[in-house]
């Protein structure tokens, strides 16, 4: 015999307007401003690298490009600081 699952829509454990039953980001610090999936904007990864925009030095990675824990594939770095991309450096 199967019983009926009841999910429980009201309860709100991070407090971010999204149920815990839909929110794909609990834990998301209290206030912040969340999507309809519970993202804030510092949660998301919007250049798929891995890591998250609010620590993301380089935005706009390309995708599949292996990256630092700052986000940075070796092309958006600048190893001698002179201001220019070692991918653009002679």
């Amino acid at each position: 015999m199967f019983g009926t699952l009841t999910v429980d829509e009201t309860n709100d454990t991070d407090g971010d307007g999204v149920g815990d039953h839909a929110d794909n980001c609990p834990g998301t610090a209290t206030g912040a401003s969340v999507d309809t999936d519970g993202y804030s904007v510092t949660q998301l990864d919007a250049d798929g690298d891995g890591v998250n925009n609010d620590a993301d030095n380089c935005p706009g990675t390309a995708t599949a490009a292996s990256v630092d824990t700052n986000g940075c594939s070796a092309i958006q770095l600048d190893a001698d600081g002179d201001g220019v991309n070692n991918d653009a450096d002679n």
